[in-house]
């Protein structure tokens, strides 16, 4: 099979029809296999394959550019190697999250730089579930999709193995608190530019319904502040105030 099929099959699934996640034999015909490859920042999606009948291989891999990879290296392989990459342990996200609900949580999704992670099955596992919402437009479903979907800015829509009320409660939030503040276009952050950053790459239903509240939050919202808090989440300084990281909260937790 050449790659002028995978790539006309490829570029079909992602202008057509939502893809189920467990359904996932034309997504895996459109994919070429690397066994050399790891997860990058190009990265959107990986899933986890191993119990699929219809590929030998472990791991499908959906980047922002070019066509799906499929390779026999497992999942706890690569988030293992991806892990190392972060710029933000997995302990100072917990660490954010906690503070930021005022309680302490012993689950929730762990967080890396720009890939959601699911399994195939329809269970899912704290250590393997990566969210950034930058690269998600919608989790709203659809009348003909029982299942939350999720919409890449590749076009790809794919629907979940999570609830929407899981999707909303347990990798929400937390996923916005990255987006918002640990993305790396915000070291480069001017004043006029955060209410633009926050709201840029949402395209769906929560932004059309929230963006007016979300204005309003921005409008108490200046650059000393934002400043002040990105250096909190960096390590050089401390949030001693409360008043400033609860004037956050409001934003991240709509």
């Amino acid at each position: 099979m050449d790659d002028s099929y995978k790539i006309d099959l490829y570029t079909e699934l992602c202008i057509g029809e939502i893809v189920e996640y467990n359904d996932l034999s034309r997504l895996i015909e459109s994919a070429i296999i690397k066994h050399g490859v790891s997860l990058s920042s190009d990265t959107l999606l990986a899933i986890d394959v191993s119990g699929n009948k219809a590929t030998d291989c472990k791991t499908l891999i959906i980047n922002y550019s070019g066509l799906p990879i499929l390779t026999c290296r497992t999942s706890r392989e690569l988030l293992k190697e991806f892990s190392k990459r972060c710029i933000y342990s997995h302990e100072m996200m917990a660490a954010i999250v906690n503070l930021s609900q005022r309680k302490k949580f012993r689950k929730f999704p762990v967080m890396a730089f720009e890939t959601l992670f699911m399994l195939y099955d329809s269970c899912k596992r704290n250590d393997t579930t990566f969210v950034n919402v930058c690269h998600i437009d919608n989790l709203t479903p659809r009348k003909n999709c029982q299942l939350p979907y999720l919409t890449f800015t590749n076009g790809l829509e794919i629907s979940t193995p999570f609830n929407y009320r899981s999707v909303k409660n347990k990798i929400w939030c937390a996923a916005s608190c990255y987006v918002y503040f640990f993305a790396s276009e915000m070291a480069i952050l001017e004043q006029s530019h955060v209410k633009k950053i926050i709201l840029e790459n949402w395209h769906g239903r929560y932004v059309r319904e929230n963006t007016q509240k979300v204005n309003k939050l921005l409008e108490g919202v200046n650059y000393r502040d934002f400043d002040f808090f990105k250096s909190a989440i960096h390590g050089r300084q401390y949030l001693a105030d409360r008043s400033l990281f609860d004037k956050w909260h409001d934003i991240m937790f709509l």
